[in-house]
């Protein structure tokens, strides 16, 4: 029984990596070369005055974006647990904890979208390529561990 336990949570937590693959790797470097090709070819923009306020502006909301990950990361663990405590019917731990992984993920790639907003706007591609960094830097401090998966799906299934 302990084997097939370690089996699902291992499962689970490749499933939720490859789903923070996609959200924060894979879907920012093709917005990032996307944009990149076809900014110049679509849209004929002039870069504004105050465009480098804009970019200052954009990466003090990443960055404050990474300080209410972290915080909303652990609220949502203390209402998955506190779900679990309430309902007295059968929580499907697993699915409670990719949607979990799947909100944090979202949550990290709005940099990104940031810094596409900045670039569409006259920016310069090596600025968009730092928010594109914020989001890697996120999926990286924030990336459910296969140990706190164990963790928390041992306290649900206890509680």
């Amino acid at each position: 029984m302990s084997e097939n336990k370690s089996e699902s949570t291992e499962t689970l937590h490749t499933r939720i990596l490859h789903l923070g693959i996609l959200f924060n790797i894979f879907l920012p470097l093709v917005m990032f070369f996307i944009s990149i090709n076809l900014r110049d070819r679509l849209l004929n923009i002039q870069s504004f005055e105050a465009i480098d306020f804009l970019f200052y502006i954009l990466i003090l909301v990443s960055l404050f974006e990474i300080l209410a990950i972290f915080l909303l990361r652990k609220k949502l663990l203390m209402n998955l647990t506190a779900k679990k405590i309430q309902n007295d019917s059968k929580i499907i731990a697993g699915q409670n904890i990719v949607n979990f992984g799947m909100i944090i993920y979202a949550l990290s790639l709005a940099p990104t979208i940031y810094g596409l907003v900045y670039y569409l706007l006259g920016g310069i591609w090596e600025r968009f390529a730092l928010f594109v960094a914020i989001t890697f830097l996120s999926f990286q401090l924030f990336k459910p561990r296969e140990g706190d998966i164990d963790k928390l799906r041992n306290y649900m299934e206890t509680v």
